[in-house]
């Protein structure tokens, strides 16, 4: 992946993001992390709505989960 766009908005019991191509700005994926007491459930959807992502993270702190959302952004295949 080359060029890409990040949005995020991050509130108080969620973050979303969604990634987009610079050349067209169509969109990649879109995400969210969902906020509760003790537990964050990160996912992320494809272009085609589609999950490629569900997993809990075990924490609640900020840093820590934008951490998570640029480990998994690094780990993207470069088209």
């Amino acid at each position: 992946m080359n060029e890409i766009i990040l949005v995020i908005n991050a509130g108080s019991s969620s973050i979303k993001f969604s990634i987009f191509k610079t050349i067209d700005l169509s969109l990649i994926y879109h995400g969210t992390l969902d906020i509760t007491p003790g537990i964050t459930i990160f996912s992320v959807l494809n272009s085609r709505h589609e999950q490629v992502v569900k997993q809990n993270i075990s924490t609640t702190e900020y840093p820590d989960l934008f951490r998570s959302i640029f480990e998994w952004l690094n780990n993207l295949p470069v088209k």
